[in-house]
């Protein structure tokens, strides 16, 4: 995650995108790392990708406040 934030600060999203791919692979309940790699796809206008990871967010989820605020993004 570190290495994620990192590359994101200084501007490298895609290897920002694929640290959090590491961390999603080995954390797969990680939801930072879901809901950033959300984030990022969203600012990029990824939007089927953006939807994918907010879906797969949706299933770590507990809060419903959260949950709700995040469905409306779909």
């Amino acid at each position: 995650m570190m290495l994620a934030h990192g590359s994101l600060i200084s501007g490298q999203v895609d290897k920002g995108i694929a640290h959090l791919d590491t961390v999603y692979s080995l954390q797969p309940d990680n939801v930072e790392a879901t809901l950033m790699l959300a984030d990022i796809h969203e600012r990029q206008k990824k939007n089927q990708e953006a939807i994918r990871w907010y879906k797969i967010s949706l299933e770590q989820i507990k809060r419903p406040d959260v949950r709700a605020d995040i469905e409306k993004k779909n």
